[in-house]
């Protein structure tokens, strides 16, 4: 069952809540898998939750450091930085020295 979230979008967590409910109800000797199963997913929630935090965070001190450094900003290129995955917002990180103008960032973005 956890494959089939994984790999579907079809589902969403009140479809995965209604299916849940209804699994636990026709089989109640199974309640306490499904209670795990439901466990995991919540635990993936809030790992995944989590991570979209860290990454709102480096990218929130990433444009602050950048403003500074970079005069006019553009808000197309500060939207653009902020929807950057963490790999990309580790790579400005580790390159922020070399970056010196707008067009240096845009190049990571």
């Amino acid at each position: 069952m956890r494959y089939i979230f994984n790999v579907s979008d079809a589902f969403t967590k009140n479809d995965i809540r209604d299916i849940v409910k209804t699994l636990e109800q026709a089989y109640p000797m199974g309640s306490d898998v499904m209670k795990t199963i439901a466990d995991v997913l919540r635990e993936e929630g809030i790992e995944q939750g989590i991570e979209q935090g860290e990454q709102k965070g480096i990218a929130k001190t990433l444009l602050a450091f950048l403003s500074r450094k970079i005069e006019h900003l553009p808000e197309e290129t500060k939207d653009k930085l902020r929807q950057l995955d963490g790999q990309k917002l580790e790579t400005i990180v580790n390159d922020f020295h070399q970056i010196e103008t707008v067009e240096d960032l845009n190049k990571y973005l």
